[in-house]
């Protein structure tokens, strides 16, 4: 399954994976950062998905740090330890294997893995090239985040001259939010660009229904004549992430990019799958126990 990410266009860097496939070398995947404070959402189901395919396909360990934004749960230990066990259940529902795979809460200013990250962040600066023309100073003061896509020559860097092995960056190309590249920014508005793990499948279909950008015609001769533009098309390019099968993927690719087949076919394609997706991952997260264990610190 790992290889449709390559033969659908999917990833930055994509021949890294490749590389990892081939089975030549060990290595283990870093998944991010999770921030419990905030509700999952497809973005996130589409990268922990990835995470498993490879994880599948390679038998290899998955790291995962878990981190709290929110001041409030910060006072609060219980509510915070709660909210990480909720994460941690959403993030191993997705299908990780639960022996291979390790989730971190904030480690402690001790640890082996807080130490690795100053003695890197010490090798590397935000020069005025990348970042903006901001005044040159150490990452470790601001603790800036690197890895943009595009981005990951600089941590490469900063491990060469920190004397550790350097890091293989696969980037998955971000989900797009329902209404497309070319919704307006000031009129954004989540509970409608977003579809969240928690939503119930009559708002999962609303939200398609209604926000998700078509690239098909605006006229059914126009659509006949020309095809849908893959390129802009919402509806399209979340089932090239989720869609598991390459022969009804190619089909609809195929179909619809020649204009045989219409938006409405392909959006509730969306629904059902999202919908079927969705229920799994709930019942997947109840069957998780309630005392998950989280590894504090390395």
């Amino acid at each position: 399954m790992a290889a449709r990410y390559l033969t659908r266009g999917l990833l930055e860097n994509s021949s890294v994976l490749a590389e990892l496939l081939e089975g030549k070398e060990r290595f283990y995947l870093f998944a991010g950062t999770f921030d419990v404070s905030e509700q999952l959402d497809l973005r996130h189901l589409a990268s922990l998905q990835f995470v498993k395919d490879v994880q599948t396909a390679t038998a290899a360990p998955v790291v995962i740090i878990l981190s709290c934004t929110d001041s409030k749960l910060s006072i609060d230990p219980a509510k915070r330890k709660a909210c990480f066990d909720a994460q941690a259940r959403s993030v191993l529902a997705c299908g990780l294997d639960k022996s291979r795979t390790f989730i971190l809460t904030p480690p402690s200013i001790s640890s082996r893995i807080y130490r690795s990250v100053v003695d890197v962040s010490k090798c590397m600066l935000i020069n005025e090239a990348v970042f903006c023309r901001l005044p040159q100073t150490l990452l470790g003061e601001t603790f800036t985040k690197c890895l943009r896509i595009g981005q990951d020559r600089f941590p490469k860097a900063a491990f060469e001259r920190a004397n550790l092995p350097e890091p293989a960056v696969v980037q998955l190309k971000p989900l797009p939010m329902l209404q497309g590249e070319l919704g307006n920014a000031q009129t954004f508005n989540s509970n409608c660009q977003l579809l969240f793990l928690s939503d119930d499948p009559p708002m999962i279909e609303m939200k398609i229904r209604k926000h998700a950008f078509s690239g098909g015609g605006s006229t059914k001769e126009e659509h006949e004549k020309h095809g849908a533009n893959l390129e802009i098309d919402v509806p399209y390019k979340y089932l090239s992430y989720f869609l598991e099968s390459d022969n009804e993927w190619a089909n609809i690719k195929g179909e619809y990019g020649g204009g045989k087949m219409y938006t409405g076919a392909v959006k509730e394609r969306l629904v059902c799958l999202v919908k079927e997706m969705l229920a799994s991952h709930k019942m997947a997260s109840m069957s998780i126990s309630d005392k998950v264990r989280l590894v504090c610190a390395l």
